[in-house]
């Protein structure tokens, strides 16, 4: 008898496991696919533009490049600000199958026109509608990985996904057509993957408390721009030498944009996300020495490259990831979800073009001074944010450095959570049952177990995910989860 009460007990724990890490697995595929795609659509819009630039020459290239990058973070503030407008109030992602087709066509015709200024034209269109899209990805990932706290984790892997895709497009099959047909794919499955609004998923703090610190703000924006200068002047650099030849921004050196980016996520995911600016800043001391490798042979220029690529994967994660996990607690969450892409494409435009200038004037010498002044600022502005508390996420108690509290009960814990939410007696009825049985039981089943019509039933279950502010039902238990472990 002991034994078949454990077998049943075990299968019955299968079924109620099993199938919530699966959903789990399917809430984090979803942002996966279209955060890569997004990326594989805008990588292959973005090198398809370092050709159209070409026909300008050398000597304006750069400023192009820059002005291009501004047009890009213009298109990221849009998506914020119209999320915030009446129309797009209720549903953030609205415009976003509109934006997609208008991109395929802003970069079908920049192949289209053999004029270079027309090329130029449609290419900024599409810089714009790709920062537009961008924003919207960000916010949706944000609301999407936040519960399962692998936001690094699972951005970095996207990024790299999208690289892996991009790098033997760019390289084998860079025909026009085919690059457009897979900008066009990619953006169909963009489209297919995004949900129709990310939601207004359950926050942990009232809106009358949400918002962020003044201090953690200005330690993060200026973390960011030290970062952002710091790119921007290798950035600058690499947009000189592919101007002139001496090399190729997307050959091999960049495959190491996918090591980086993998390590860099797994650091932002780690002690609550802490360790990431560190990370950052030791991959800037290493790479910050590529101004020696700038002597004028192409083995020389290949080692710069590569430093170059290593160094992105932790300056993008770092830029990305700590504004996607802490948005839904801004005042402002759109706007802080992209806010670290926005303040990259600004500085840069400008890091860019003075890098370039200076190169061209006093040498590569000076670019290494800069970069060594800019590490001993960042290091400097780190070791002030850890000793005034700030620009860091505060870490989760243990047992010990906090004493243990009483476990609470099941009943209680349903009992506060329908508490917190107004939830009805039936509804709360519906939890618990949700919560001590299979949360897997077809709606009938439930129906039949509560006495009530399947029609009942689905209104109730309707009224519960509207005051839970979730969408489905794993939401709704990921959510109580969350909530009361």
């Amino acid at each position: 008898m002991i034994g078949i009460y454990s077998g049943a007990l075990s299968r019955r724990r299968k079924n109620f496991l099993f199938p919530q890490t699966r959903r789990c697995c399917v809430q984090m595929l979803r942002p996966f696919i279209y955060l890569t795609s997004f990326s594989v659509m805008f990588f292959l819009t973005e090198f398809a533009l370092h050709t159209h630039l070409n026909a300008f020459g050398a000597g304006t290239m750069t400023a192009l490049y820059a002005a291009a990058m501004f047009i890009n973070g213009c298109g990221y503030l849009l998506f914020p600000l119209l999320a915030r407008t009446r129309t797009a109030a209720a549903d953030k992602n609205r415009f976003v199958p509109a934006a997609a087709a208008l991109f395929v066509l802003s970069a079908a015709l920049a192949e289209i026109f053999a004029q270079p200024e027309p090329r130029l034209l449609f290419s900024f269109a599409a810089m714009a509608l790709g920062g537009f899209l961008g924003g919207a990805s960000l916010w949706a990932a944000a609301v999407a990985l936040r519960p399962t706290g692998m936001t690094g984790k699972l951005y970095a892997a996207a990024i790299a996904a999208s690289v892996a895709v991009q790098y033997p497009i760019q390289n084998y099959f860079a025909a026009p057509h085919f690059r457009l047909a897979a900008v066009a794919a990619a953006a169909a499955l963009f489209v297919r993957a995004m949900p129709p609004s990310p939601g207004e998923p359950a926050r942990r703090l009232p809106p009358e408390e949400r918002g962020t610190p003044a201090a953690d703000f200005i330690f993060a924006a200026a973390m960011v721009v030290l970062l952002s200068y710091f790119y921007s002047l290798g950035d600058g650099v690499l947009m000189k030498l592919n101007a002139e030849g001496k090399l190729t921004v997307f050959k091999w050196p960049r495959l190491f944009y996918i090591l980086s980016l993998m390590i860099a996520g797994w650091a932002a995911d780690l002690r609550s996300g802490r360790v990431i600016a560190f990370a950052a800043l030791a991959a800037a001391a290493v790479t910050g020495f590529y101004p020696f490798f700038l002597s004028g042979d192409a083995e020389s220029y290949q080692l710069f490259h590569l430093c170059f690529w290593c160094f992105a994967g932790f300056y993008v994660v770092c830029f990305s990831v700590p504004f996607m996990r802490t948005a839904e607690e801004s005042a402002f969450p759109e706007l802080w979800a992209c806010l670290g892409r926005i303040i990259k494409q600004f500085v840069n435009c400008a890091g860019v073009v003075f890098a370039s200038a200076l190169t061209e004037v006093s040498g590569a010498r000076w670019i290494f001074w800069c970069n060594a002044a800019l590490v001993a600022a960042m290091a400097a502005w780190l070791a002030f944010g850890r000793r005034i508390g700030v620009g860091e996420s505060p870490a989760p108690e243990t047992e010990d450095y906090a004493p243990a509290a009483p476990q609470a009960t099941e009943d209680e814990r349903i009992a506060a959570f329908a508490e917190k939410y107004g939830l009805s007696a039936r509804e709360t009825e519906i939890l618990q049952m949700l919560a001590a049985k299979n949360a897997e039981q077809t709606t009938q089943e439930l129906a039949d177990a509560l006495g009530v019509s399947r029609r009942t039933c689905e209104r109730r279950l309707s009224a519960l995910y509207a005051k839970t502010g979730v969408r489905n039902r794993a939401d709704l238990m990921i959510a109580y989860v969350r909530e009361t472990r």
